[in-house]
């Protein structure tokens, strides 16, 4: 099925410490399709001592809806998390995409993460570049099918705020875009 969110309130949440170096190529490597549907980022500058901040003003002045929360002391990468999370809630956001300022997280994934939730699919979508064998990849290993309810594995994830972090249904995809429920 072809990627489309039309009608539904995106945030990609993006907590950024000492990212100076890396964000701006994350940004670029968002797939068109993804920033046609004009989502919300929210990046949380936690503190960084270095260009982080020049980096995300330059971010802001190419990107629609660029939102920078700053954090004046490192709170670390949870309450970041938190913060992005909460600020995407407070915005309507209908899915909220994690995705890491070092490129940890493959954008190019996007579409295909989130188009199970635009469809109403499922209510979590979790990706994990550990499942599949090649972590040291650059984040680019195969989507892995993981069961409802089960511990999630760090990865990209992907989910509905009104769940209010209780995953009903739970998908993950397995290449080529083949769904598994």
């Amino acid at each position: 099925m072809p990627y489309s969110a039309a009608m539904k309130r995106i945030a990609i949440v993006m907590p950024a410490y000492n990212a100076g170096q890396t964000i701006e190529k994350v940004f670029a490597r968002i797939p068109a399709a993804v920033l046609a549907q004009s989502p919300m980022f929210i990046v949380i500058n936690d503190g960084s001592t270095d260009d982080t901040r020049q980096a995300l003003a330059r971010i802001a002045a190419h990107y629609a809806n660029v939102e920078v929360i700053e954090q004046p002391v490192n709170k670390g990468y949870a309450q970041a998390q938190k913060a992005g999370f909460t600020r995407a809630l407070e915005r309507g956001a209908e899915i909220v995409a994690l995705l890491h300022s070092d490129g940890q997280y493959a954008p190019e994934h996007l579409p295909l993460l989130l188009e199970p939730l635009a469809s109403d699919q499922c209510d979590v979508v979790v990706g994990s570049r550990i499942l599949g064998g090649q972590a040291r990849a650059g984040g680019h290993a195969p989507l892995q099918v993981r069961g409802e309810h089960r511990h999630l594995p760090r990865g990209e994830l992907l989910l509905r705020p009104a769940l209010h972090g209780v995953p009903h249904r739970l998908h993950a995809l397995l290449p080529p875009c083949a769904a598994r429920h």
